[in-house]
């Protein structure tokens, strides 16, 4: 019986305890938001925004600028996973690109497909306008082509979004050769 009311005390105490920390820390957690200006946390926030939404800006080359524009794909276009295709690019400035990198980057999340998963290579050198892309096998969806060449891999030129299908399960090869084909295929 001893033992029974040493354990019942000892549980009373570390739920008494429990209890008070509980409300000792809500209130000092009251108190610094009561401490806290929200006009300067907002600014704070606006400014911080704004500022990486300038970097960003600086950091990204919009399409079709005059140093590099995607012919291939445009806005909207529709890709199928095992198909090739021609990404075909337009340097202004010269009729050959030297050495470039490129990734597939899923528009939602903005994060980039490995080159084994994209079907992209990560390299490319000396191509003269197209870069040919075997689609790999990925989530279906709307994704952008981000190129920026080795000697300046601070500049990103980005693609239009474009969206990549699987093909429907009960095709037949001839049928998925067409939809391919009707895609901007290439043999």
């Amino acid at each position: 019986m001893k033992n029974v009311k040493r354990i019942f005390i000892i549980s009373i105490i570390l739920v008494g305890s429990a209890v008070v920390f509980r409300y000792w820390a809500l209130h000092q957690f009251d108190l610094a938001l009561s401490n806290l200006d929200t006009k300067e946390v907002s600014v704070t926030a606006k400014q911080n925004t704004q500022t990486e939404e300038k970097i960003e800006e600086e950091k990204v080359v919009k399409l079709n600028t005059p140093e590099l524009n995607f012919l291939f794909p445009t806005k909207g276009t529709d890709l199928y996973m095992g198909c090739t295709y021609k990404v075909t690019l337009q340097d202004v400035a010269s009729s050959s690109i030297a050495k470039i990198k490129a990734s597939l980057v899923d528009a939602g999340t903005g994060k980039p497909l490995g080159p084994v998963t994209s079907g992209l290579s990560a390299e490319y050198e000396n191509i003269t306008t197209d870069i040919n892309w075997a689609v790999g096998n990925f989530w279906p969806g709307e994704y952008k082509i981000n190129i920026s060449y080795v000697s300046d891999p601070e500049k990103i030129y980005r693609s239009e979004r474009f969206n990549v299908m699987k093909f429907q399960n009960n095709l037949t090869k001839i049928q998925k050769e067409d939809l391919c084909k009707k895609t901007g295929w290439i043999l």
